[in-house]
């Protein structure tokens, strides 16, 4: 009955909003676009978030050489069709060779 009423909609993203802004991994974050699920969270959002990790990832690479997985990831999420179905396992093809953290000089 309880996941029914117009309160169970509202209740995990606000959760997840607080859990976030304590410094704590949100527990309701299961959205499967990948966006987040906090208050404030949006498409738009998303995508600016998106390319301010991938100019940044750019830059750092640009500075200290080679690139992890997770900004590789930040960077195909700016790129137009990257959704596209021929493009999602030559994108995954192409990011997973890349380590997944790179070391901290």
């Amino acid at each position: 009955m309880v996941q029914r009423g117009s309160r169970s909609s509202i209740i995990p993203m606000l959760g997840d909003t607080g859990l976030t802004t304590m410094g704590i991994d949100p527990f309701f974050d299961t959205r499967s676009s990948g966006t987040n699920s906090g208050f404030l969270a949006s498409p738009s959002l998303d995508l600016l978030y998106s390319a301010q990790g991938a100019v940044g990832g750019i830059a750092r690479a640009a500075r200290e050489g080679g690139y992890s997985q997770g900004e590789a990831r930040r960077l195909a999420r700016v790129l137009p069709f990257q959704n596209m179905f021929p493009l999602v396992p030559l994108l995954n093809s192409l990011i997973s060779g890349q380590p997944e953290k790179v070391s901290q000089h």
